[in-house]
């Protein structure tokens, strides 16, 4: 079972439209103007009975999320690489890509949100004592290796 629930929160009220994060430890709310969200070890998630619905003309209702093992807060970030993926249950019951292809539980090492939009970036994680982590880019690899041949 993943650690965390990432979705973005459409129900009236003082959170709606922040990202809803859930918990072992509970719920937290976070504007999508004020921070960006780096997810690791994710797998897309739908409810494709409840979202048919929706699509179909039904009212709202939660059926999709995303889940990970690992949540990172930062301030915003505005510019950032990947590949933007969609979830509207109005437009499609399921999670699209910009090919529009259908990606329900898909699995990527690394999400980041950019104000509203999640993108999958490609980036790799690794595991640190039982935690998952970014792993270091090229660069930084590069970079750290001689600092590393000198220890």
């Amino acid at each position: 079972m993943m650690r965390y629930q990432i979705r973005f929160h459409l129900g009236a009220g003082e959170n709606y439209g922040k990202w809803q994060v859930k918990c072992s430890a509970g719920v937290r709310y976070f504007d999508p103007a004020k921070v960006s969200l780096t997810m690791l070890d994710c797998q897309l998630r739908n409810q494709p009975a409840t979202a048919k619905k929706v699509y179909d003309g039904a009212n709202k209702s939660v059926c999709a999320w995303v889940d990970c093992n690992e949540l990172l807060v930062s301030g915003p970030q505005t510019e950032m690489a990947g590949i933007p993926l969609f979830y509207n249950p109005k437009v499609a019951p399921y999670w699209r890509n910009c090919w529009q292809d259908n990606i329900d539980g898909m699995r990527t090492e690394v999400i980041r949100s950019s104000g509203k939009m999640l993108l999958a970036t490609g980036e790799r994680t690794h595991i640190v004592r039982g935690l998952v982590r970014l792993a270091p880019s090229a660069a930084e690899e590069h970079a750290l290796g001689p600092m590393r041949k000198e220890r």
